[in-house]
């Protein structure tokens, strides 16, 4: 019989942290090598996983690793007052205001270079997006209107 397995990490709140996926392996029931190991972090920040705003689940880096070598790295940067788009050689996330959950900024790893390519998008108070800047700096404006 050959064995495909996934064995699974999971934090404090019960987020999903780890997931090794290893390949189909012998006829004696072992799994296979490890193909693909993906680790996710939550903020732990208090304004975030305490009352009353309890945000728990809230993203803040994912790595995917695939036979040793990293295939991936996106960093998530939540409520910022100004995020940032565009291109980075080091990821970092401004500072926050309210604890809404949004997603400011979200930074993608480009494995070729090791550049950091930064989408930034803008809230309304109704936490609906009215801007995203690519990194390409290009800007996509949307606006929204109350139907009674």
């Amino acid at each position: 019989m050959h064995l495909h397995q996934n064995v699974y990490s999971a934090d404090t709140f019960n987020n999903l942290t780890d997931t090794y996926e290893y390949d189909y392996g012998d006829t004696t029931g072992s799994p296979g090598p490890l193909l693909k190991h993906v680790h996710t972090n939550y903020v732990t920040d208090s304004g975030y996983t305490q009352t009353p705003v309890h945000l728990e689940s809230l993203v803040s880096s994912q790595t995917i690793d695939g036979g040793g070598a990293v295939l991936s790295q996106t960093q998530y940067c939540h409520d910022e007052a100004t995020p940032s788009g565009g291109t980075a050689s080091i990821p970092s996330c401004g500072a926050a205001g309210s604890q809404r959950g949004n997603a400011t900024t979200v930074q993608r790893w480009r494995n070729i270079d090791g550049l950091w390519l930064n989408t930034a998008t803008k809230y309304d108070a109704n936490g609906n997006p009215i801007s995203v800047q690519t990194p390409l700096g290009h800007t996509t404006t949307s606006t929204y209107t109350v139907s009674v």
